[in-house]
C-alpha cells in the first residue's frame, strides 16, 4: 500500500511537457531525478512550491519517495534516488558551499526571464501573483518549514545504506547521517541577516521526531 501511494502521488505530477528552468530527467516513480540535466517534465504551473520541489506543494513527492525507500527498499528505485540527491538536493535545492552552506532554499523554480534567456514562460499563464516568486524570493533560505524535508531524505538513505548491504552506493551510510546532521544544525543555527519573521524556523516545524531520531 505504501509503494502504491507513494507511485500514484509521483506519477501524477508527471508530463512531457518542458516548463521549469531546473535540471530534470524521466524515471517513471521519480519526477524530480536529475542525472541527465533535461528540461522540466512537468505540466505548465506557475506556483513556485510545486514546480520548484519546495514548500508544501513540492516537497511532498520526493519525501514520500524517501519514506518508502525506508519501509519497502527497491535497488532500481534507489539508484534513481540517489541521483536525486546528488543533482538536485544537493547543490540545488541545498547550498552545498559558501555562507550559506546546509541552507535549503524556499524552491529552485521561480520566474526571471532574464535569467533564463533560453527557457520560454507560458505566456498564457499569470506570473504577478504571489505564487510567482523571484529569483530572491525562490533563493531564501529562511523557512524553517523546509529543512525537515532534507534531513528526512537523508535520514531515509541513512538507514537503508545501514541496514542493506548493497543498495546505496554513492555513499557510505555515515555520510547521510553527517548530511542530515549537518542540515538540523543550520536549522537552528542563529543569523543576525534573518529577519524576526525568518526566526519562525524554531517553532511549529513538521517533521521534528525525524530531528530526534538522528540521536538513535
Amino acid at each position: 500500500m505504501l509503494h502504491d501511494r507513494s507511485r500514484r502521488r509521483k506519477l501524477s505530477r508527471m508530463s512531457t511537457r518542458p516548463t521549469a528552468p531546473m535540471p530534470r530527467s524521466r524515471p517513471y516513480w521519480l519526477l524530480i531525478a536529475a542525472a541527465s540535466f533535461v528540461p522540466a517534465l512537468l505540466n505548465p504551473f506557475t506556483s513556485y512550491m510545486i514546480a520548484g520541489l519546495g514548500d508544501e506543494g513540492g516537497s511532498g513527492s520526493w519525501l514520500a519517495a524517501a519514506m518508502k525507500e525506508f519501509g519497502q527498499p527497491n535497488k532500481e528505485e534507489i539508484a534513481e534516488y540517489e541521483q536525486f540527491i546528488d543533482k538536485v538536493l544537493w547543490g540545488g535545492l541545498q547550498y552545498r558551499e559558501g555562507p550559506n552552506k546546509y541552507g535549503v532554499r524556499k524552491s529552485l523554480f521561480y520566474y526571471s526571464p532574464p535569467d533564463v534567456p533560453g527557457f520560454q514562460y507560458d505566456s498564457s499563464l499569470n506570473w504577478t501573483t504571489w505564487s510567482s516568486w523571484k529569483k530572491s524570493e525562490a533563493e531564501s533560505i529562511g523557512r524553517g518549514y523546509n529543512y525537515p524535508h532534507v534531513v528526512a531524505a537523508y535520514w531515509s538513505m541513512y538507514r537503508v545504506a545501514r541496514n542493506h548491504s548493497g543498495l546505496v552506493t554513492n555513499h557510505p551510510w555515515d555520510w547521510y547521517l553527517e548530511q542530515a546532521y549537518q542540515t538540523t544544525k543550520f536549522t537552528f543555527q542563529p543569523r543576525a541577516e534573518w529577519p524576526p519573521s525568518r526566526r519562525l524556523r524554531r517553532v511549529g516545524i513538521d517533521g521534528r521526531r525525524h530531528l530526534s531520531r538522528l540521536a538513535d
